[in-house]
């Protein structure tokens, strides 16, 4: 089910649906899904950024859940299912910064994911409790 257990990890201080549609690659994709225009084609995607050209791939894996766009996904180790929500182009360094400041005190530090990851953020992420 979209958005079952993520809502509660959804950073309440950010006002997403704004944030997504301010932004000029989310916003033009959340019109797009929100119209239920179909998929663009990738002939029409040629001259557009790789951020646009990523969650053109992933159209059909995109929903609006009480205003805010995700990305249905599934883990393919259990195959339980989650959302992601889509992260507009601003938000994304902050984003990271607050993941990497839940990380377990000595994890070793990892290198900076490619850019179709930094599009995403799982809310379901849990820190380990002490």
């Amino acid at each position: 089910m979209i958005g079952r257990g993520v809502r509660k990890g959804v950073d309440r201080n950010v006002d997403w649906p704004t944030a997504q549609l301010s932004d000029p690659v989310t916003g033009e994709i959340y019109q797009l899904v929100a119209s239920g225009s179909p998929r663009p084609l990738a002939e029409s995607t040629t001259d557009r950024s790789v951020e646009f050209k990523i969650l053109a791939a992933q159209y059909e894996r995109l929903k609006i859940v009480d205003g805010i766009l995700y990305r249905e996904s599934h883990d393919n180790n259990t195959g339980a299912s989650y959302s992601q929500i889509i992260v507009p182009g601003p938000l994304r360094r902050e984003i990271a910064d607050q993941e990497s400041k839940r990380r377990p005190p000595g994890s070793s530090s990892v290198q900076a994911p490619p850019p179709e990851t930094v599009l995403l953020a799982r809310p379901t992420h849990r820190r380990p409790s002490s």
